[in-house]
């Protein structure tokens, strides 16, 4: 540890995970929209990550998203 030969193996990967195209990515987004559609007031999403969910929750029609 500590060592530059390390690797830190979230840094090299993490821009993939958006580009995973399959539908175990987008299944879980009707899910979100409509659960936050049913909310009173603002959604405040913590360790957003990518955003992958967070932007579809903000270009929601009537979406109030604050982010961290």
């Amino acid at each position: 540890m500590g060592n530059n030969k390390d690797v830190n193996l979230f840094q090299v990967t993490a821009s993939l995970h958006d580009l995973d195209q399959r539908n175990i990515t987008q299944d879980d987004i009707p899910f979100y929209l409509e659960y936050a559609s049913k909310l009173y007031g603002s959604i405040l999403e913590l360790a957003c990550g990518t955003g992958r969910v967070t932007i579809l929750l903000a270009n929601a029609e009537s979406s109030s998203i604050n982010w961290i």
